[in-house]
């Protein structure tokens, strides 16, 4: 009797992971879609970020749409081309900037990125293209959005020297 109850358990179990995987509501993972990035109003590619706090393009906005999951965006500020996200926020020194956070089913979540680095003094980071990277928590492994998400930032430097009228100012 033993061996027809756990062939019928068994059964059962198969049973129910075909209807879930004939109804497609089942998922190995979170999986996003209507990911966009926003700058302002403005579909990213139309208008450049540019992070200067100048009141115009300071700020991008990643935008998907999750499955009720807990995800994690990633950009790749210390420029490694991987995805190394904060998991100890009092260790996050030489970390890619990220954000960690539910996103509901169908329900549209805005992500905001200033352009800049994480760490001790959060700094602008350098002007470039930069990689960005949507996963799911539970595995950081799996990248739930296949297309490739690349930002480019545009800043505004000041470089030179400081000098007393003739020789230059050590330490400025």
């Amino acid at each position: 009797m033993k061996g027809k109850d756990l062939l019928q358990d068994w059964q059962r179990v198969l049973g129910l992971l075909a209807i879930f995987l004939l109804l497609g509501s089942f998922s190995a993972f979170g999986a996003v879609t209507d990911v966009k990035v926003i700058v302002g109003d403005t579909q990213y590619g139309d208008s450049p970020f540019t992070p200067y706090n100048d009141g115009s393009a300071d700020f991008l906005n990643f935008v998907f749409t999750g499955s009720g999951h807990d995800y994690m965006i990633v950009v790749d500020t210390n420029g490694n081309s991987q995805p190394d996200q904060v998991t100890d926020w009092g260790n996050a020194a030489g970390k890619d900037w990220t954000w960690m956070g539910c996103a509901d089913a169908d329900q549209e979540v805005y992500v905001q990125w200033d352009g800049r680095c994480v760490g001790d003094q959060p700094t602008v980071v350098p002007n470039g293209t930069y990689q960005v990277w949507i996963r799911d928590i539970d595995n950081p492994d799996w990248q739930v959005f296949d297309n490739p998400i690349t930002v480019s930032i545009f800043t505004k430097y000041i470089t030179g020297t400081v000098t007393d009228g003739t020789n230059p100012i050590e330490g400025v």
